[in-house]
């Protein structure tokens, strides 16, 4: 078995390699799983069929989480509809290291773009002309940075 880089697959077509890398993606449809690995050079889709491959290593892909680190051995093959052009049929997955807690998932991102309002940001008038304003905070461009404000008003409007 070789370890190799993603981007040195299409040099072992038909050949059991190893990678290294990071798990980018995940999905199953039942008896097949699929596993997208990045590895700074690339990235490439292990497939995972039961009946072909342990017990074990068929349930070791439900511990991966996003960005966890792993290594995984198996046969390359060429796929076009696959990312990078190329697939390896998994006969064995290696977890190096469980992600917990990944910073940016759907159910965090949502709750960061609650958490904060948008600076609202007019034109108005004013002696020399039209000038942009922060509206109801009343500062113009001409009155000064807007963290010069109170605290208060600087906490409302989070930049």
């Amino acid at each position: 078995m070789n370890r190799v880089y993603i981007d040195e697959l299409t040099r072992h077509t038909g050949e059991e390699v190893t990678l290294r890398g990071w798990v980018y993606n995940k999905r199953s449809s039942g008896k097949i799983k699929f596993v997208v690995m990045r590895d700074g050079t690339g990235l490439v889709q292990g497939v995972i069929v039961k009946g072909a491959v342990s017990e074990e290593v068929f349930s070791r892909f439900d511990e991966l989480t996003q960005e966890s680190s792993f290594e995984m051995t198996g046969r390359v093959r060429k796929e076009e509809r696959a990312p990078g052009g190329y697939e390896m049929d998994l006969s064995g997955i290696r977890i190096i290291s469980i992600a917990r807690d990944y910073p940016i998932t759907p159910s965090l991102s949502a709750g960061i773009r609650v958490g904060a309002q948008v600076v609202p940001n007019r034109v108005t008038s004013s002696a020399g002309g039209l000038s942009p304003s922060y509206g109801d905070l009343g500062a113009t461009v001409d009155s000064g940075p807007i963290w010069s404000l109170p605290a208060s008003l600087a906490l409302r409007y989070r930049f």
